[in-house]
């Protein structure tokens, strides 16, 4: 599996499991409180620390502005909520320089293209794609081609939706690397994969028939270097992308929480892969922990009975610096699968067994 490593951290099966804590919408457009999150994220030993960065008006659906709901500052049309909740450019640049003062990585999920675009100019590490933007190709590519690492929350997402991303994303890769090389002249079953690929199956049968005519030998090169190719772009990829198992549900059944998928990303895409927990308490997240989290992401609040929609699925501080001291236990118990007599047992392991092992 690749290493991904985002604003120095670097994140993969031989370094300890990541904390990131998610102060999401928690401060209500509060810039002190925001401040504050940060500081008692980084106090609990909290690797990252991120945000959220939406466009309101692009974020919440037009048929729901004018949509009255409860809000910590009283009743609000929802638009008019979003918009109070949300930090401007100026104020999230504070935020940044910050977190760079106490020492913690800053950044956040962009929920669209102002957003990204607003994140770059103020040089986030890397880019957060939420699980109800994992569908939006247009945003993730846009995020992908800043040449940041990306992670991708899966929540909402099923197995074909997660393939569709991880292979538009070596797509874009093969183009990059296709526009690096000296000439364009890709030959026989190389040009028909690539036009199979993009859903043009009778040209790509003509031109495999026509290379086949030509140079039968040309069959066996382009085939090497389509391969070829196609493990540098999946390289590429695995270096630069996170995913997260998620599930969108507030807070999901426990049978929905569906840790396994967990290996499953890790056999299929060669990268990290992480967990980000809606749940109530930190037990699920060891769980991720046990079956091969590389990261864990969890909401952090000051308080749990503050009014807001996050609050209450949430870890207060000292919630979140019991999940790190527990995750580093958990790791320790974990060992590193090499199986050996400990100096510990060797006291035990002469006076019960006396004798060498004699199947040796």
């Amino acid at each position: 599996m690749t290493t991904v490593t985002i604003a120095g951290i670097p994140i993969g099966d031989d370094y300890p499991t990541r904390v990131c804590a998610e102060i999401g919408t928690n401060p209500g457009g509060n810039l002190d409180l925001a401040m504050a999150l940060i500081r008692a994220a980084k106090e609990a030993g909290a690797d990252m620390v991120k945000g959220q960065r939406r466009t309101p008006e692009l974020a919440v659906p037009e048929a729901e502005w004018n949509e009255v709901r409860d809000t910590p500052w009283g009743k609000m049309p929802k638009l008019a909520y979003r918009h109070r909740a949300e930090f401007s450019d100026e104020q999230w640049a504070k935020l940044f320089d910050f977190a760079k003062s106490i020492g913690i990585a800053l950044f956040t999920s962009v929920w669209d293209l102002p957003s990204l675009e607003s994140m770059e100019r103020l040089g986030s590490p890397c880019h957060k794609i939420p699980s109800a933007r994992a569908h939006d190709s247009t945003l993730i590519i846009a995020a992908w081609q800043t040449g940041k690492p990306i992670i991708l929350s899966t929540g909402m997402s099923d197995w074909e939706d997660v393939c569709a991303v991880t292979e538009s994303l070596v797509f874009q890769e093969l183009d990059r690397l296709r526009a690096t090389l000296p000439e364009r002249t890709v030959e026989g079953i190389f040009d028909a994969a690539w036009c199979r690929e993009q859903g043009k199956l009778e040209k790509a049968i003509r031109v495999a028939d026509a290379a086949i005519k030509r140079d039968f030998s040309v069959v066996g090169k382009a085939i090497d270097r389509w391969l070829e190719e196609h493990e540098v772009a999946w390289n590429v990829v695995s270096g630069r992308l996170v995913l997260l198992q998620c599930t969108s549900a507030y807070p999901p059944r426990a049978d929905e929480s569906n840790l396994r998928v967990i290996q499953t990303y890790k056999q299929s895409f060669g990268c990290p892969v992480g967990f980000s927990s809606h749940k109530i308490g930190i037990q699920t997240c060891l769980l991720a922990v046990a079956v091969g989290a590389n990261v864990i992401e969890r909401h952090i609040t000051l308080s749990r009975d503050a009014k807001g929609s996050d609050h209450r699925m949430s870890s207060e501080p000292e919630d979140l610096a019991r999940l790190v001291k527990e995750i580093r236990y958990a790791e320790a118990c974990l060992g590193d699968g090499k199986k050996i007599v400990f100096p510990s047992e060797e006291a035990e392991r002469k006076r019960l067994r006396g004798t060498p092992c004699t199947f040796l």
